[in-house]
């Protein structure tokens, strides 16, 4: 009896999965690429897609769930938007129902109110019942952010709070959420700060201003970008080419004259490098760009794993996604080592006679431009918004504007990487939100630089820096050679459309454009 059994045992362990990782220099994987698309672990769970279905999988990449929803907003907490059957409701880490599919677009939760559009079109603010708290007062809102909602009607910005009563009559070209007591909103051309009472903390004198974090904003004048404080007071020097966000250290991603690093709030170089650009320190690790690739470095400076992926995830809770072609995703561990706090490099910054001095808090607009900057206006910036794209009347049509960040969608909005530009007289837009936004796919080949898109039974080829395309197999030329623009790559938008099948309509009085596909 007890050979038999010990054979029974054999047998059943044999057919378990076996879990096997690979090591490579400076990560292991953790699941093989197998996923169409993946996200970060922005807590102990994350979401991943395969043939058009999002499920949600494990720290180690392995499903928990099936593959049953049609779209999936990111996992922050344990209520998950998640679309099935056409229509939005709250599922949980195990993909059982919390909130029934019952609104037409859901959000992730905010302030414990998140944003749903009703049955009828109308925009809601729930609770975690799911019972409606308030109807939205404007004809497009956003998600709630220290008790104040941002909202657009009659192409104006204002406020209400979490009531739905207006607390700030809608009044300026462009607004963002409140963080830290303050928004940033536009009037005119200039950006500053208002106080929830709608006073101007800090007058419009921007050319672009961040949201605060820990007391501090990134803010862009003609001659570069640079940080200010709550009061308005420019604590750095506005020569930079580019301020990313901070991390929880006070590192601010930056980028001046050819080398990028880490400054802290003074614009002082903590570290510089020899990548083209460094992003946010998450768990203590940071992904760098170099020659069209991705790569990781931990807080030193040190690199952990040299630029080789053609698409990488933060690194959160022990974990990020990477692709090595940028179509398939799987997960990877890195080894992290710990060690002490960055020693500050003595590089001296350019001087700014703005930096440092004890200007009031609603500094003057200048007109100076810093031309040993030179790499500046190059630079596809949020602070060319003009306003929020018109709300799409067709069904499968995607709204966009020349210098606004974001994509609308049947009245639903995305956040694009980089927003539409003209270059050269060409609309350029960003390849992977556009297209994806659209439903089609995309694959990379990194040794190539090649992009294939496909949609609408139609597949075009491109490659990075050349006009020449092929469309099912025939060459054709495109108006302007695709373009890495920060790390973004940014496609031709007409010249591509019309090879996938799609009709452009562009209104000139307001820079809007229509994708139909």
């Amino acid at each position: 009896m007890k050979k038999i059994l010990s054979l029974l045992l054999i047998t059943v362990i044999s057919l378990l999965p076996i879990h096997t990782v690979c090591a490579y220099e400076g990560y292991t994987v953790m699941r093989e690429p197998i996923y169409n698309m993946a996200d970060s672990f922005y807590s102990n769970v994350t979401k991943v897609s395969k043939n058009s279905l999002w499920g949600i999988c494990d720290t180690n990449g392995y499903p928990i769930t099936g593959y049953n929803w049609e779209a999936m907003g990111e996992i922050v907490d344990k209520y998950i938007p998640a679309k099935y059957d056409g229509l939005w409701g709250y599922i949980s880490y195990e993909g059982d129902v919390l909130i029934p599919y019952q609104f037409q677009k859901a959000e992730n939760f905010s302030d414990d109110l998140a944003r749903v559009m009703t049955a009828e079109g109308k925009y809601a603010y729930i609770n975690r019942s799911g019972e409606i708290a308030f109807i939205s007062p404007f004809d497009y809102s956003f998600t709630p952010g220290d008790g104040a909602v941002c909202g657009v009607q009659g192409g104006l910005y204002g406020y209400c709070d979490t009531t739905g009563s207006i607390i700030i009559h809608p009044q300026f070209d462009m607004g963002f959420d409140f963080h830290e007591g303050f928004a940033a909103v536009k009037f005119g051309e200039k950006w500053g700060y208002i106080t929830t009472y709608g006073a101007y903390q800090v007058k419009p004198t921007y050319k672009f201003a961040g949201d605060f974090k820990d007391g501090y904003a990134v803010c862009a004048l003609d001659s570069g970008y640079g940080i200010i404080d709550t009061t308005g007071k420019r604590t750095s020097a506005f020569t930079f080419d580019y301020i990313g966000e901070p991390d929880d250290k006070g590192r601010f991603p930056a980028k001046a004259n050819g080398k990028s690093g880490y400054i802290n709030a003074q614009g002082k170089w903590l570290m510089q490098t020899d990548y083209d650009f460094c992003y946010t320190f998450t768990d203590g690790v940071a992904r760098v760009f170099k020659d069209n690739l991705w790569g990781y470095i931990n807080e030193q400076g040190d690199e952990i794993v040299t630029p080789v992926f053609a698409d990488c995830g933060e690194y959160r809770n022990g974990r990020a996604f990477y692709s090595m072609d940028g179509y398939t995703y799987g997960f990877l561990t890195l080894e992290v080592t710990k060690s002490e706090e960055p020693v500050e490099v003595p590089v001296v910054t350019p001087s700014n006679p703005a930096a440092g001095n004890d200007k009031p808090s609603t500094p003057e607009p200048t007109d100076t431009k810093d031309e040993s900057v030179g790499t500046y206006e190059e630079i596809i910036d949020v602070a060319d918004i003009e306003s929020i794209p018109t709300i799409p009347g067709a069904e499968k049509c995607i709204s966009m504007r020349i210098g606004s960040p974001y994509a609308l969608k049947q009245a639903t909005a995305k956040r694009l990487t980089a927003a539409p530009a003209l270059i050269n007289g060409v609309t350029m837009v960003p390849l992977r939100d556009v297209v994806e936004y659209m439903g089609g796919t995309i694959t990379w080949d990194a040794s190539t630089k090649r992009i294939s898109i496909s949609l609408n039974r139609k597949r075009i080829s491109l490659t990075i820096g050349s006009k020449i395309s092929f469309v099912n197999g025939v060459a054709a030329t495109v108006s302007s050679a695709p373009e890495l623009i920060d790390g973004i790559t940014m496609i031709p938008l007409r010249s591509v459309a019309s090879s996938l099948g799609c009709e452009i309509e562009w209104i000139p009085e307001t820079q809007n454009i229509y994708i139909h596909y």
